[in-house]
C-alpha cells in the first residue's frame, strides 16, 4: 500500500458533510491507509471551491455543477431533489406535486446551492414564469426555520431530508417538514470529485 508523507489533505465541498454519508467512510478509510495524515474538511460555494483549488488551498473539491474544462473530474452519483415544506402548508397533503403547483410561492436558497438556481430557472421555463427566489443566505438551519414556520419553500436532495428528519433538529420539535419530488419536471443533479494536475 502507498503511504503519503503529507501531513494534511484539504477537502472542500459545496454540501454539508452530513448530506455525504459516503464521505465519513471514505475519510475513515482513507486515515487507516495513511495514519498521521490530518484531513480538512470545509463547505463553501462552488465558485470559492475552484478558486481554492487553483490557488492549491485546497486538494479535492466535491461540487454539483458544471466545472470549466482544465479540472479533473471524477462524476460520483446522481441525485434527485424535491421541495422541503411545512407538513402544515396545503401542498403537503398533495402526494403529487407539478411545477405549476410552486408559481408564486416563495422560495429560500443556500448560497452554495448555485446547482439548484440553474435548475429551477430551467424547471420553471414551461411555465412561463420565473421561479420567486425570496430569500438566499449561508445558513441552511435558519432556511430550514422560515420552512417550518410556512414562510416558503426550499428545495433539497432526498438523502438531505432523511438527514435532517434524523439529527437532533427533528427532535426540537421541527420534525413537521415534508419532502415531495415534483412529478412533471424530474430534478437532478451529478455529484462529482473535483481536482487540478
Amino acid at each position: 500500500r502507498r503511504v503519503l508523507f503529507r501531513s494534511v489533505v484539504r477537502i472542500g465541498t459545496v454540501l454539508p458533510v452530513k448530506s455525504l454519508p459516503w464521505m465519513q467512510g471514505a475519510v475513515a478509510e482513507f486515515v487507516e491507509l495513511h495514519p498521521g495524515v490530518r484531513i480538512q474538511i470545509q463547505s463553501q460555494a462552488q465558485e470559492k471551491l475552484l478558486e481554492m483549488l487553483e490557488n492549491r488551498m485546497l486538494d479535492l473539491a466535491v461540487t454539483t455543477s458544471p466545472v470549466p474544462e482544465g479540472y479533473t473530474i471524477r462524476p460520483l452519483y446522481r441525485e434527485a431533489l424535491g421541495v422541503l415544506l411545512s407538513a402544515m402548508d396545503p401542498l403537503a397533503d398533495q402526494t403529487e406535486i407539478k411545477i405549476a403547483d410552486l408559481i408564486g410561492k416563495p422560495i429560500y436558497c443556500n448560497n452554495c446551492d448555485a446547482d439548484i438556481h440553474e435548475l429551477l430557472q430551467k424547471a420553471f421555463a414551461g411555465t412561463g414564469t420565473a421561479p420567486n427566489i425570496f430569500f438566499e443566505g449561508a445558513y441552511p438551519i435558519h432556511i430550514i426555520d422560515m420552512v417550518f414556520q410556512m414562510q416558503g419553500i426550499t428545495f433539497v436532495s432526498e438523502l438531505s431530508y432523511h438527514t435532517l428528519r434524523e439529527n437532533a433538529y427533528a427532535e426540537k420539535g421541527k420534525g413537521n417538514l415534508v419532502f415531495r419530488r415534483i412529478a412533471d419536471v424530474p430534478l437532478e443533479r451529478s455529484i462529482s470529485l473535483v481536482g487540478i494536475d
